[in-house]
């Protein structure tokens, strides 16, 4: 998979191309399956599976469904995932839900919607911002509640049913540079402009991102989950 402009930020593109690639090594393999990718923003995640899969994108933000690229595969909701899901029972064999629910005042809701929907065997696949005692003005800046330990990730198998496959961090080679930020940066105004050096050292950063992915190395800014519902392989 190449690396993707999808931020226009060089260490938010890291991450993201970080996600991107696992997220698509766990779940390529996947023919026939209905996936929702929930909070979905622009749809950069699900938009990798919708070639051999039925994908649903569902947010809450107009302007980023509509960018998102459709064929006869792709279905759109706007949904407001803080209250009861407009779904039936088992209605999807994966749900993708990335760096969504710290920005929700009940997390736990969101998860246990998820586990209703969510078929036999189906895969969970949840990413949050990773360390609690890391949040700070970033976190604040951008409406997140709150940060996520791996014992958060070990509470929200025990407390649903779920089956843990794998808890695993990302973005381990931008952790240094962000808890920096967040200790030094004092601005109010975040994300202001693009890189102008992004596209020059694409090369670079799409190894840095191959790098990252396969140390699976013990820290991160973001932390993942794979949850499997009931036992069984999918």
């Amino acid at each position: 998979m190449k690396f993707k402009i999808i931020l226009g930020r060089i260490g938010s593109d890291i991450w993201a191309n970080c996600r991107l690639k696992i997220i698509y090594n766990e779940l390529n393999h996947l023919e026939e399956a209905d996936i929702l990718d929930i909070g979905c923003g622009s749809g950069y995640i699900g938009s990798l599976f919708t070639q051999k899969n039925k994908v649903t994108f569902a947010d809450i933000n107009e302007e980023d469904l509509k960018r998102i690229e459709k064929n006869k595969n792709t279905f759109i909701r706007k949904i407001d995932i803080t209250k009861k899901l407009p779904f039936k029972k088992e209605s999807f064999d994966v749900v993708i839900c990335g760096d969504v629910i710290e920005h929700l005042e009940d997390d736990k809701g969101i998860i246990k919607e998820i586990m209703r929907i969510l078929r036999r065997n189906g895969v969970f696949i949840l990413t949050t911002p990773a360390y609690s005692k890391f949040y700070g003005a970033h976190d604040k800046l951008i409406g997140h509640h709150r940060r996520y330990d791996k014992d958060d990730y070990l509470s929200i198998a025990q407390e649903n049913g779920f089956k843990i496959k794998q808890i695993r961090y990302i973005g381990s080679s931008i952790l240094l540079p962000f808890i920096l930020s967040q200790r030094f940066k004092r601005s109010k105004v975040f994300y202001t402009g693009k890189s102008s050096l992004e596209r020059k050292i694409i090369p670079i950063l799409n190894l840095i991102c191959r790098i990252d992915v396969f140390l699976r190395l013990p820290f991160g800014i973001c932390i993942m989950g794979v949850f499997i519902k009931n036992e069984g392989k999918y």
